[in-house]
């Protein structure tokens, strides 16, 4: 399914970037020029990933995303995927299995360094927990 991005073609053939938004009607998958953040392709699944004891489940997580993304990258050659995004609803609060073996997993798939970085907030929830935010957002809406 294509998430309506517009594609542009790149002759670049310096690193992509991947970026992943799961959430509760499916994921999305969009692959981008790390040069010149040209959407190259994307992919999208109706099915969320699953959860289970440790969370939201990484391997079904990994089940979905990685052919989506073999299959984006496959007409970019040996481009190596430099870097990716993660996004999934309910990370604060289901997202142990996830933070355990996403960075290792990702990184043996893409050849990637492996580096385990962090994950962020976004400088609007930064510092924050959930029920602080839920505070916030009944506050706001009155």
């Amino acid at each position: 399914m294509h998430l309506g991005f517009r594609e542009r073609p790149s002759n670049g053939s310096g690193g992509l970037v991947v970026g992943v938004d799961s959430g509760g009607s499916g994921l999305r998958i969009a692959l981008a020029d790390a040069a010149t953040g040209t959407v190259l392709g994307d992919r999208a699944s109706r099915e969320p990933v699953r959860t289970g004891p440790g969370g939201i489940s990484a391997a079904h997580f990994l089940e979905q995303v990685l052919p989506a993304v073999r299959a984006l990258t496959e007409p970019f050659g040996g481009r190596p995927v430099l870097a990716a995004a993660v996004g999934a609803a309910g990370m604060a609060t289901l997202g142990d299995e996830l933070r355990a073996e996403l960075p290792g997993a990702l990184a043996a798939a893409w050849g990637c360094g492996g580096s385990r970085s962090r994950p962020t907030r976004s400088p609007r929830t930064r510092g924050r927990s959930d029920s602080g935010r839920a505070r916030s957002s009944r506050a706001a809406r009155g």
